[in-house]
């Protein structure tokens, strides 16, 4: 009983860690897709000096490599799947870009320190300094 108990809070985080991913998407869509909101979320979050289209390709990465997180944790995608993704977009000055600004700040809302998420960061830095030595 208590062992199924766990099982249904485990799944009451998921639904809830989900939720609250989608709705961070949806804000980041709306904000690509407007300039004028844009403004207000570059400068909430320190981008003042980010033109329209450097946004639109910042948020684009943040999009992209929080998919990848999100599968990786769910157990979508395995540790070697992942380097294959993430070794080849780092190989592009976007996510270099990307990872440049916001590396420090996704590692403080990391919400699971020593499990798939912090092993998700080290492989995005992982990634990120192999890219920078190829260009």
């Amino acid at each position: 009983m208590e062992n199924q108990l766990q099982n249904m809070e485990g799944q009451l985080r998921n639904s809830q860690e989900l939720s609250l991913r989608t709705q961070h998407i949806d804000l980041i869509k709306l904000s690509i897709s407007n300039e004028n909101i844009s403004k207000v979320w570059r400068a909430h979050h320190g981008h003042g000096d980010m033109t329209y289209d450097e946004f639109q390709c910042h948020v684009f990465v943040n999009i992209a490599l929080s998919q990848l997180q999100m599968l990786f944790e769910l157990g979508s995608l395995s540790d070697n799947q992942l380097k294959t993704h993430l070794y080849e977009g780092f190989k592009n000055q976007y996510y270099r870009a990307f990872w440049d600004k916001a590396k420090d700040h996704r590692k403080a809302v990391l919400t699971d320190k020593a499990g798939k998420a912090k092993q998700f960061h080290d492989l995005c830095e992982e990634a990120y300094k192999s890219g920078i030595k190829e260009t």
